[in-house]
């Protein structure tokens, strides 16, 4: 949904929730693993405070689900600046080490 796009976004938001709620309303819980699931993280968008809660909050949850056998990914990153040397060290292995040195390429 492009909120410029609708006469209302809030009524227009709702309905697409309401959307949601009928496909999954249905849905079950199943036991899984950390380990079994891959996080795509994405820049909100900088400002005042990205640096001091938002980013470090996405740090402690990576952690916390790698340690956990998991994988998260993190995009858009132009905040990180000044912060590579704290993002290299959590690098696994050499390997990923380049990559994140070669802005993944």
């Amino acid at each position: 949904m492009i909120c410029q796009h609708q006469e209302d976004e809030v009524e227009a938001g709702i309905e697409h929730l309401r959307q949601l709620y009928e496909v999954m309303r249905h849905d079950k819980r199943e036991p899984g693993k950390l380990s079994e699931l891959k996080f795509g993280l994405e820049c909100g968008g900088s400002d005042g405070l990205s640096g001091i809660t938002a980013n470090p909050m996405l740090g402690r949850f990576s952690d916390y689900v790698i340690a956990n056998g998991g994988t998260t990914v993190l995009t858009e990153v132009p905040e990180m600046f000044g912060a590579e040397q704290l993002l290299m060290d959590h690098c696994r292995d050499e390997r990923d080490l380049r990559q994140a040195g070669d802005d993944g390429q």
